[in-house]
């Protein structure tokens, strides 16, 4: 089966891979990941929309996308800063409960 150039998706895999999506998604993930890192911004308002400039890339996949990676980095951050002593667990006891309701 030959693609059609229209249909043709980075998440798809094509053949060949197009080395410029390469490149974007590189770019987007890196500018995404400097602006978070100098202003201190929340990730899905900067990386949503870079992910939806991403060829082949759809609002339910990028959203989801933002809140997986959310879980994993806001779950190391914690385990970090238990470690160093710097969380207070029973102060943060309420917070817990409300973010799983």
């Amino acid at each position: 089966v030959v693609p059609v150039m229209g249909t043709v998706t980075f998440f798809a895999y094509p053949d060949p891979i197009v080395w410029w999506h390469l490149v974007l998604y590189f770019c987007a993930y890196s500018w995404g990941s400097f602006v978070i890192g100098c202003f201190g911004v929340g990730g899905g308002a900067v990386f949503v929309p870079l992910m939806l400039l991403l060829p082949g890339m759809h609002a339910q996949v990028a959203v989801g996308t933002v809140f997986v990676a959310g879980v994993i980095s806001t779950s190391l951050r914690n385990l970090q800063l238990y470690r160093y002593g710097r969380l207070n667990v029973r102060a943060a006891l309420p917070l817990m409960a409300g973010a799983v309701i």
